[in-house]
């Protein structure tokens, strides 16, 4: 069977414009997140009692690892949000060729209904949590860290 190459339209370059964003956004926050849950810890540890000899070591191993986290996961981010463009031109190309696509129930919410019209649903629902994990690491560790701060002025 031949392979059929899809035509870039105008649209799916602003699809792809909007999934790159999304993508420069989710790994900044995600670095803000990594680079907090770092500080948070070297207030806590000394807090804890820990050594200040035995800090250094596992702040410098831990600042490789988390980048290493940290890479891994705008990797997986980078593939997700272009890989939502991706479904969206083939659920085009299908519907354009008259094959049939999976038929689902309309969303009862009407911005998710105008997303979908436009294509961007897959990207903004893959968005959300993609977004959302990192931000709730940014702010537990960040009120770990006040919390302890507080703890330590008593």
């Amino acid at each position: 069977m031949e392979e059929v190459r899809l035509k870039l339209t105008l649209q799916d370059v602003i699809r792809y414009l909007l999934a790159y964003t999304c993508w420069l956004l989710s790994a900044s926050i995600a670095m803000l997140a990594l680079l907090q849950i770092r500080s948070a810890f070297n207030v806590v540890w000394p807090a804890l009692g820990g050594s200040k000899w035995v800090l250094r070591p596992i702040d410098r191993f831990g600042l490789v690892f988390l980048g290493l986290v940290w890479l891994a996961y705008t990797i997986f981010a980078e593939h997700d949000y272009r890989s939502s463009v991706a479904v969206v031109r083939m659920r085009r190309a299908r519907l354009k060729a008259g094959l049939s696509v999976q038929k689902k129930e309309p969303p009862k919410n009407q911005v998710m209904r105008t997303l979908g019209r436009l294509g961007l649903d897959l990207l903004v629902q893959r968005f959300i949590p993609m977004t959302a994990i990192p931000l709730a690491l940014l702010l537990v560790s960040y009120l770990v860290e006040k919390a302890t701060f507080r703890l330590l002025i008593r």
